[in-house]
Formats: structure tokens, C-alpha cells, sequence
């Protein structure tokens, strides 16, 4: 049955009084200006209620205003604390590599090369005996690495525009374009490198030129590759295992926290090793030993 004159008319002025609070709460929920593939589904649903609850949703519209500004708010607020975070990060990888004499203003650099995805990776680098020793609800590689560097150097990674993590390493700002000039140059300014390698992305093309680099491959330190990968990407674990065999390279017994370099000398990250302290002084050894 078609809708009677007056209900049209009263969907029409609740439709009018409706759109500026759903265009807001789209831009809140959304965060998109374009808001009309948002809300068309919110108007869909509402076209749908009978009209008591219709009525029940204009008579709770004084209750919207004030949530849509707290999430408003709360969204802007969110947004400001990464972009401090990413700001303090681009800044202090600008000063760093500014530095004309790095071993005597900041501490030798020390370069962290790994796939963008494993920024989230959690870290736990105490000895555990569930095998997550790379994976916990606490911080991330990232932020353990740039802790334990911070000892005897500085730690600087590449990072994607406006990419923001609470913690870690300082970033130098780059592009899709611009990435592999950039990574050439903290490769050559770097005192060491340490590498998370995996068969994936521009990473992989990263790993290769520093296996094929004896100067770059001399002060590079891997990470074993966490044991996720070998039981659930097996063919990645046999892909690097080729890769690494094809320049003479062995990876260590399969344990979980191990630092490993070109020339056979690791450190298993467990027992004795296995704290901050420990992956301090196992990555300081491996890179004065080199």
C-alpha cells in the first residue's frame, strides 16, 4: 500500500531534520567528506522503521549533538597525538642524519630494515616457553630495538608519510618513488645494519642487495624470522633459506630470538640473553666483532 500524503509529508520534514545530524555522524564515524555512501544506508534504514519509532528517533535528536561532538573530538584528538608522534620521529631522523660527524654528536647509526607490516609486530624478548617470543601484548620490535641500540648508538629506520607508532625508532620520511635512493644512502652512512629479512615486498629487493654487497653483508645482523612463518608461510621460511644457501649463508638451529650474521657468528635471545639488557649486549658484541 502507497504511503498517505501526510506520511510522506512527515518523512519528507523528518528526512530535512535528520540529514545534517547523519552528514555529521558519518564524517565522525567515517572520517570521509563524502558522505553520501555513508548515510544513503543510515536513510535506508530509516525509511524502513514504522512511524512511532520513527517519531522516537526525532524526539532523541537533542541526545545526538553532544555524542557526535565527543566523537568528533575524540578523532581530532587521536589524529593530533600520531601526527606529534610522526612529527618528533621525522625531526629527529632529520637532525640525526644531518650530523656531519655521527660517531661523536649522536653515536654511530644504526640502520633497521624490515617489511612495513611487521611495525605492529609485539616483542617479548624474554625467554618463553610458548614459542611467542616475538609476539606479546606488550611493545613492539621496533620499540626493543631502538631501546637496546640506544646504548651504544642510534637506531634510524625508513618510514611512509604521516605512518605514526606510539614508540621506537626515529623515521626518515619517504616515498614509493624515492625509497630505494633513500635506503642507499642509510645503508652507506650506517655503522651496522640490522635486518628483519623476508621474501616479500621491497624487502626482499633490500636483502638481496646486501647479500650481494660484501661491505654491506659484513655489518649486517639478521633476525630470525619468527616461527609463525615457518609453520604457516613454509614456503617464504624455504624461499630465504635458498637465498641465504645461495651465498654461503646457513641460518642457525630453528630457535626463536636469534641474531645471526654473514660470517656463522648468533646469539640465541633466551635464558640469560633474553632480556632488554641481554639483546643489548648480544647486538654490541655481533656489531664490534664484525
Amino acid at each position: 500500500m502507497d504511503p498517505s500524503e501526510s506520511e510522506r509529508n512527515f518523512r519528507t520534514i523528518c528526512r530535512w531534520v535528520l540529514t545534517p545530524f547523519l552528514c555529521l555522524l558519518s564524517i565522525a564515524i567515517a572520517g570521509d567528506p563524502n558522505t553520501r555512501a555513508t548515510i544513503a544506508p543510515m536513510f535506508g534504514f530509516l525509511e524502513a522503521l514504522p512511524r512511532p519509532v520513527y517519531a522516537v528517533v526525532i524526539v532523541t535528536l537533542p541526545f545526538v549533538p553532544p555524542i557526535i561532538i565527543a566523537v568528533m573530538v575524540f578523532r581530532v584528538l587521536v589524529w593530533w597525538s600520531h601526527y606529534k608522534s610522526y612529527k618528533s620521529r621525522t625531526d629527529a631522523a632529520e637532525i640525526l642524519l644531518s650530523a656531519k660527524n655521527l660517531d661523536t654528536k649522536h653515536g654511530k647509526l644504526y640502520l633497521y630494515l624490515r617489511k612495513f607490516e611487521s611495525d605492529n609486530f609485539r616483542a617479548d624478548w624474554f625467554y618463553r616457553d610458548d614459542d611467542s617470543l616475538f609476539f606479546s601484548f606488550k611493545t613492539r620490535i621496533d620499540e626493543e630495538l631502538a631501546l637496546a641500540v640506544d646504548a651504544f648508538g642510534t637506531l634510524v629506520c625508513l618510514g611512509r608519510r604521516l605512518r605514526a607508532l606510539p614508540a621506537g625508532a626515529p623515521r626518515k620520511q619517504s616515498t614509493n618513488i624515492g625509497w630505494p635512493k633513500d635506503v642507499a644512502e642509510l645503508m652507506d652512512k650506517a655503522s651496522g645494519i640490522i635486518m628483519f629479512p623476508t621474501m616479500l615486498g621491497a624487502t626482499a629487493s633490500e636483502l638481496r642487495t646486501i647479500l650481494k654487497n660484501k661491505a654491506l653483508l659484513r655489518k649486517t645482523i639478521f633476525l630470525m624470522p619468527p616461527p609463525f612463518i615457518y609453520s604457516r608461510r613454509s614456503q617464504e621460511w624455504f624461499q630465504l633459506k635458498s637465498l641465504f644457501e645461495s651465498h654461503g649463508i646457513t641460518f642457525p638451529s630453528d630457535k626463536e630470538g636469534v641474531l645471526f650474521s654473514a660470517d656463522g657468528r648468533f646469539c640465541e635471545l633466551n635464558g640469560g640473553l633474553g632480556s632488554r639488557a641481554g639483546l643489548s649486549f648480544a647486538l654490541e658484541r655481533l656489531f664490534s666483532d664484525a
